[in-house]
């Protein structure tokens, strides 16, 4: 869990541009890519995303790592869209196939690997608490702010109470079957980490009272637009602009 949520550090180019630059940019950039519907330029996107991850300098293993959930759901797609649209059938060993799934599983294939990956360069590559501050730079509701702030922080805290109490019921015994006992000690199990996580966010609001937190978001970081940004966000959407005149 932690692997997942941490930032990834460094000093690459994308790692010197402006925060803010980085959200809006992310942003664009997946709208641009679900607003799409030809394979060539969804092609071009993710063509994109990885010259990203190569500014980014990120190592591959990690990166393979973090696309790995979201493709797991992706192959599942493979495996029913085919099946399920109606299009023109082509055969493969034996079975009937809908060419217009195929095109519509590669559609999505391409778009949400290109969107993780853009996600992962702009977004990953700064900490939790400069994501916030960027947030709030944009005019972002502090309440959300907060919500966001306090969700990544303690996913892993929640994580790793879970751990803890499925290994306190491995080790009296229990295993994962189909039976009512087990479907009865995981309703247990859930609702045990919902009072642990209602007790412990009690906890947490006390001490954040005690130190004198009254529900405001207060930003210490300043951020500037360099002149990196600047020649960025001019290739950057330049480029896209061009890619948009296909469209």
């Amino acid at each position: 869990m932690q692997t997942l949520t941490a930032p990834q550090t460094g000093n690459s180019l994308i790692h010197r541009l402006d925060p803010r630059v980085r959200i809006i940019t992310a942003g664009i950039f997946s709208l641009w890519l679900v607003s799409q519907q030809k394979i060539f330029l969804l092609s071009i996107g993710l063509l994109l995303a990885l010259v990203g991850v190569w500014l980014a300098r990120f190592p591959l293993r990690s990166v393979l790592k973090r696309l790995l959930p979201l493709n797991f759901f992706i192959v599942l797609l493979w495996l029913i869209l085919p099946l399920t649209e109606i299009g023109q059938p082509i055969l493969f060993i034996g079975i009937s196939l809908s060419l217009n799934g195929l095109e519509h599983a590669l559609h999505i294939t391409l778009a949400m690997n290109a969107i993780g990956l853009t996600l992962m360069v702009l977004l990953t590559s700064m900490d939790i608490v400069t994501l916030g501050h960027a947030l709030y730079a944009l005019s972002v509701p502090e309440k959300l702010i907060h919500l966001f702030l306090f969700t990544v922080r303690y996913l892993s805290v929640l994580y790793n109470t879970y751990q803890q109490l499925t290994q306190a019921m491995c080790v009296r015994g229990f295993r994962l079957q189909m039976t009512w006992h087990c479907y009865r000690s995981m309703g247990y199990l859930l609702g045990m980490l919902l009072i642990r996580s209602v007790e412990r966010a009690k906890r947490i609001e006390m001490a954040m009272k005690c130190r004198g937190f009254q529900g405001r978001f207060y930003c210490f970081h300043r951020f500037h637009l360099q002149a990196i940004d600047h020649r960025f966000m001019l290739i950057f959407y330049s480029f896209l602009l061009f890619l948009a005149s296909f469209a």
